[in-house]
């Protein structure tokens, strides 16, 4: 179960595009201009500044935080999981602490 954290984790955190916790960094796009063909997705300068792209996948601030909504007026059966609700933080978008068992249940 705790591999199955560790794959949830790094899948939600590249979608909610949280710093520090994200898969989806500089490095990797620079080896996404290095090995691949994609322009949509390559690194660009902006006044002297290296700029990554906002992916497709990673969710904006109107979708994060509908998301979050969603997440704390989740309600699930009677000892089936922890109350994920707690998890989620609305005035930063953020989400932290959820279990292993909580994030089997996620997905599914």
């Amino acid at each position: 179960m705790h591999v199955e954290k560790n794959i949830f984790d790094n899948i939600f955190y590249t979608v909610m595009n949280v710093s520090g916790k994200t898969k989806d960094n500089l490095k990797a796009s620079a080896d996404l201009k290095l090995y691949y063909k994609r322009e949509g997705l390559q690194l660009f300068e902006d006044n002297g500044r290296v700029m990554k792209p906002p992916a497709s996948y990673v969710l904006d601030n109107t979708k994060l935080q509908c998301f979050c909504k969603w997440m704390t007026e989740l309600r699930l059966s009677d000892g089936y999981s922890s109350n994920i609700s707690r998890c989620v933080n609305l005035k930063n978008l953020s989400f932290h602490g959820m279990k292993s068992h909580g994030c089997h249940i996620f997905m599914q």
